[in-house]
């Protein structure tokens, strides 16, 4: 027969059963947590593997780009030396690199394989004082096309596609504007304009204070070079990143990749080297006489990153007035660097 008493037992049991299954659910739980965090540790052990491997990865690739770039140096007229980087000896898409200002003509992405793709012979030459150039005390914007034109004779080379970056697309115009029988296009990336009183009104601020030092005050423009080069040398992690922290987003974030870092402090520190002296007479010659050429013609790519500070927006439009027949191409997100995040597109446009 049916005992209710027993089943009363069995109803009073339950809650012992419960507590059992509690426990045993507490006991998987406490094992699935310690799983848990076991997976975690393995995952991010697992990325931190992979992203150590990328680096690595990034560096070697780094260190074989570097190794495919010569570096080399010639005597100029008046037995000057310059210094200057070299790919290629034999393709037929000759590029001349004209550097930015207190950079150098290291600060290009090394990256052969995209040399290789569009059979590009690379070439960037130091101006007078960078990198190991021999320092000039008068060198002005003309000087510095006649030593790219005679550097480009030695090598045997007649005609070239100008890149200018910077400062150096100042530069590359008047390459361009004096020799154009020896130029298959013009490319400016963030591209500097003459700082005369001409043009002044589209010149940022930083730039028509060093056009007002120099013409009136050079020697506070001088100490100002020679205070920021040792600051630099004296102190170098905390300078740039000073530099760094002042940069807009798309700049800072090209600024922090380890490789495109390691190319912008190498740049500086060739710049500044020799007490800012280079700089120094660099801005001085950017100040200088621009020498009256008919605006080269052929074909002219201007590149603009629309937030940047350095050579906004206003001096491209300068840019578009002096080259009417222009190819021009804003990028609304990027900086004054976007040449480090742009270089495939704008190597490969350089030669379409």
């Amino acid at each position: 027969m049916w005992s209710r008493g027993k089943a009363g037992d069995r109803i009073k049991g339950l809650p012992i059963a419960t507590d059992s299954v509690e426990n045993t659910f507490e006991a998987a739980a406490d094992q699935s947590g310690d799983l848990i965090k076991l997976t975690g540790s393995i995952a991010l052990a697992g990325m931190l593997a992979f992203q150590l491997e990328f680096v690595i990865n990034k560096l070697v690739k780094r260190w074989k780009m570097e190794s495919d770039i010569i570096n080399l140096s010639t005597k100029l007229r008046n037995n000057r030396k310059v210094s200057y980087k070299i790919f290629g000896n034999e393709n037929e898409n000759t590029i001349v690199y004209f550097h930015g200002f207190g950079s150098s003509a290291s600060t290009f992405p090394p990256d052969v394989d995209i040399f290789n793709k569009y059979h590009i012979r690379f070439i960037a030459m130091n101006r007078s004082g960078y990198g190991e150039s021999e320092l000039s005390r008068k060198c002005s914007l003309e000087d510095v096309a006649d030593d790219t034109d005679e550097l480009l004779a030695s090598l045997g080379v007649k005609n070239v596609a100008v890149l200018g970056y910077s400062a150096g697309g100042l530069y590359g115009q008047i390459f361009a504007d004096k020799y154009p029988n020896k130029v298959s296009s013009l490319n400016l990336v963030s591209s500097a304009i003459p700082l005369s009183r001409k043009t002044s009104k589209y010149l940022p601020n930083n730039w028509n204070i060093i056009r007002i030092l120099n013409s009136h005050m050079p020697v506070l423009s001088k100490m100002f070079f020679q205070r920021f080069s040792k600051k630099l040398n004296g102190n170098l992690q905390a300078t740039l990143q000073e530099s760094i922290d002042q940069m807009v987003d798309a700049d800072r974030k090209i600024a922090l990749d380890p490789i495109m870092g390691e190319i912008i402090t190498k740049g500086a520190l060739e710049a500044y080297h020799n007490q800012g002296i280079a700089v120094y007479y660099d801005a001085v010659a950017l100040c200088g006489i621009y020498p009256e050429f008919a605006p080269y013609s052929t074909k002219v790519n201007i590149w603009q990153g629309g937030k940047d500070k350095v050579w906004t927006p206003a001096t491209s439009q300068y840019l578009r007035s002096k080259y009417v027949n222009c190819t021009y191409t804003t990028f609304n997100e990027e900086g004054h660097l976007l040449y480090l995040s742009k270089w495939e597109e704008i190597i490969k446009a350089m030669f379409n």
